[in-house]
């Protein structure tokens, strides 16, 4: 296996969300005022859902052991932004997180996945808010996926580029 820069995606959305307004510096964030609880789910080239799995255990106020012992619980989040996926179904390791962390009453969003097809994991496990990404018309961008014939439709929808698929 090759290493890959990493695209810092989660960074981005965390700016997108909690970047300061009013200041002449970059772009106005949706809910400056938020506190943000930052979690690296996955690294540079890729994660193992187990890895997912103790990300949203931990952002959900849960003590998470990992083979080098217990890490302790995080301050629970209100709701844990998932902006990655896989194009597979929902395991059970990630259900038993996400069930986990909605049965405390916390908000699962995850985004519905970029390869044109079915909902990818963890946004087509229950409870998850799914979210497919439009184009600034209000259309689907091709990338986006939506729904597939067995699995559940994205819940909502937000800006995701004005991307055109030659494909």
């Amino acid at each position: 296996t090759t290493t890959a820069n990493s695209s810092w995606h989660g960074t981005k959305v965390a700016g997108v969300v909690g970047a300061l307004t009013n200041n002449g510096i970059g772009i106005a964030g949706v809910a400056p005022n938020t506190t943000l609880l930052p979690v690296r789910a996955i690294g540079k080239c890729s994660g193992r859902v187990s890895d997912i799995a103790a990300a949203i255990m931990w952002a959900a106020g849960q003590p998470v052991t990992v083979d080098a012992g217990t890490i302790a619980a995080s301050p629970a989040a209100n709701i844990i932004n998932l902006s990655l996926g896989s194009n597979v179904p929902c395991s059970t390791t990630e259900q038993n997180a996400i069930s986990t962390a909605i049965g405390a009453g916390i908000v699962v969003v995850a985004a519905a996945g970029n390869e044109g097809g079915a909902i990818d994991a963890p946004a087509n496990c229950t409870g998850v808010i799914s979210v497919v990404g439009l184009r600034e018309a209000g259309t689907k961008v091709p990338f986006s996926n939506l729904s597939g014939s067995s699995g559940p439709a994205a819940a909502i929808a937000a800006p995701a580029g004005n991307c055109v698929n030659s494909l």
